[in-house]
């Protein structure tokens, strides 16, 4: 890897100012915590309502797939159950999405801040950037809905359902909306970088990294895997950890803990990773100087 790799350079700019990475790390946790909260008081209210019989309990505590299956199935056919259910959920989300955009713009202007000392960045835009990616997840979950409820009808038959047609279906959806997604994702989560530096609104910056995506694709490309490839190990190490601790551990108290330090471990650890491929991406796009000899990282 040559002296002006843009990845020796993003490890280089967080190393030499690690308070972009520990802001990284505080805003993902922030909204992490409050999440979980949002998400295990929803758990809560909706587990409050349901009257759950003799039989569906002993059959949730029992050991048959097909049998709790069947149990939770009884208990979401009660009365009100599915509206109540989807009012927990935009109880939940609809907060939760409130909160990851106003987390995500002040870490991401504080990090931008100390990432491009020379830049004038303008919160304006990342808020909007932000929105425009829960909308996203929003239009993707919806699009998909739709599609495995076209894919139930179009596969309904009078003896039941064809599951050998219905399944290579709906697996299509995955191999068609996910990468879209992905792609459409990873473009607004870089476009705060070209907002900072044309100082433009939410769209422009968007229309201006979609070229630049293009110009460096294959630069692009290969921060994005070089990088990966550390957090898919470190994700794989601290799988292979929980499992051990799991099988070793009795206590439920212990082992919960045990499984949450493991967790931050390997969330502290990517979201390094993460800013690191920032700052690289920022250095692909010409925002931060190319090391040379003269120069070295």
């Amino acid at each position: 890897m040559s002296e002006s790799s843009p990845i020796r350079a993003g490890f280089a700019v967080v190393n030499r100012n690690p308070s972009i990475a520990a802001i990284e790390i505080a805003w993902r946790w922030t909204f992490g915590l409050i999440g979980t909260i949002l998400l295990l008081l929803g758990t809560r209210a909706f587990l409050a309502g349901l009257r759950v019989s003799e039989g569906d309990e002993q059959a949730l505590h029992g050991q048959d797939p097909m049998m709790i299956a069947a149990a939770l199935l009884h208990i979401l056919q009660q009365d009100g159950v599915l509206i109540r259910l989807l009012a927990i959920i935009a109880a939940v989300a609809i907060p939760s999405a409130i909160v990851w955009i106003a987390a995500a713009t002040l870490g991401r202007v504080a990090t931008l801040k100390r990432l491009l000392p020379a830049s004038r960045v303008n919160a304006a835009p990342i808020v909007g950037l932000n929105i425009s990616r829960s909308a996203l997840l929003v239009i993707t979950v919806v699009g998909w809905y739709l599609w495995m409820v076209l894919c139930n009808i179009l596969t309904a038959t009078p003896a039941g359902p064809n599951y050998p047609l219905y399944l290579p279906l709906s697996l299509l959806s995955l191999l068609v909306i996910a990468p879209v997604w992905g792609i459409l994702n990873w473009i607004l989560s870089l476009a705060p970088l070209v907002a900072v530096r044309h100082g433009s609104n939410s769209w422009n910056a968007y229309s201006d990294t979609v070229p630049l995506v293009r110009r460096h694709r294959g630069e692009f490309v290969s921060v994005t895997t070089w990088l990966g490839l550390p957090r898919l190990a470190a994700m794989v190490i601290a799988f292979m950890i929980a499992v051990v601790v799991l099988i070793a551990i009795d206590s439920i108290i212990v082992g919960t803990v045990a499984l949450a330090i493991i967790t931050l471990a390997y969330s502290a650890f990517a979201d390094y990773l993460y800013v690191v491929r920032l700052a690289a991406y920022a250095q692909v796009a010409r925002e931060l100087p190319i090391a040379t000899a003269a120069t070295p990282l």
